[in-house]
C-alpha cells in the first residue's frame, strides 16, 4: 500500500511536465518564469512571491555551488524542525533543479519515476552511500573513455519505497518540506501530497480502531 501511494505522488508530479532548460545567463526567460511560477500556484504579477531559494540558486555559477546552496539551506531547516531532515542533494538531482527539469518525462513510467521533482528522489541516503555515489561520480568524470557499459552502468532506477509505515510516512513529511522550500505552499503537487498523507494517516486510525474492536 506504501508503494501504491508513492507511485500515485509520482504520477501526480509527471502531470506538469517541464523541459525547457535555463538559458546560459543563469536567468530565467519568460516562459521558464511562466512553468516555475505554475509550480508555485502564482498567478501574473506574483513573481514577487516566488519562494527565497529560486534567488539563490540563480545567482550560483555552477552546479557545485547550486548544491551548497540546496545543502545549506535545508541543513538550516533540518536544525529547526524536531524530525531532522536527511535529503543528499545528488548531482543529477541538483542539475535537474537548477535547470528546471521538474517533470522530465511526459509519462509516469518507472525508469523516470525519482527524476526531476519526485518524493522518490528525496529518499534518505546513508553515509555510506552519499562518499561511493561521490567517488562514481569523481570517476566517471576523469575516465578519458566511456563506453557503452560505462553509460549503462551509471543509470541508476529508481530507489524501493519504504516498505513499513513509519519510514514511509517520514519520508512523505521529507518530501512535504522539500516542496513547500522549493514551491511555497500554493504548489498543487503539495496539496495533492498533503491528499495522499492524510489518507494513509486515516487508514491508520481505522486500522487501530478496527484492532481495538476485535480485542474487546
Amino acid at each position: 500500500m506504501l508503494a501504491k501511494a508513492f507511485m500515485e505522488g509520482v504520477t501526480a508530479h509527471k502531470r506538469l511536465s517541464e523541459t525547457a532548460t535555463p538559458s546560459a545567463s543563469g536567468k530565467f526567460s519568460e516562459t521558464q518564469l511562466t512553468r516555475l511560477m505554475g509550480w508555485c500556484g502564482l498567478g501574473a504579477g506574483e513573481q514577487d512571491k516566488l519562494p527565497p531559494i529560486w534567488a539563490k540558486l540563480q545567482a550560483t555559477k555552477d552546479k557545485e555551488d547550486a548544491k551548497a546552496v540546496l545543502t545549506k539551506h535545508f541543513e538550516r531547516l533540518s536544525g529547526s524542525l524536531e524530525e531532522p531532515l536527511s535529503i543528499y542533494f545528488s548531482e543529477r538531482l541538483v542539475e535537474d533543479i537548477v535547470k528546471l527539469r521538474l517533470a522530465p518525462s511526459r509519462e509516469p513510467d518507472y525508469d523516470s519515476a525519482h527524476l526531476g521533482i519526485s518524493v522518490l528522489a528525496v529518499m534518505p541516503v546513508s553515509a555510506r552511500a552519499q562518499v561511493a555515489w561521490d567517488e562514481d561520480r569523481k570517476d566517471q568524470a576523469a575516465a578519458s573513455v566511456v563506453t557503452l557499459s560505462d553509460v549503462k552502468a551509471a543509470k541508476k532506477g529508481p530507489p524501493p519505497p519504504p516498505r513499513a509505515y513509519d519510514p514511509g510516512m517520514r519520508v512523505l513529511r521529507q518530501y512535504k518540506y522539500f516542496l513547500t522550500e522549493l514551491f511555497g505552499l500554493r504548489c498543487g503537487h503539495l496539496s495533492e501530497l498533503a491528499l495522499i498523507y492524510l489518507s494513509l494517516r486515516s487508514l491508520q486510525f481505522r486500522l487501530a480502531d478496527s484492532v481495538n474492536i476485535k480485542k474487546i
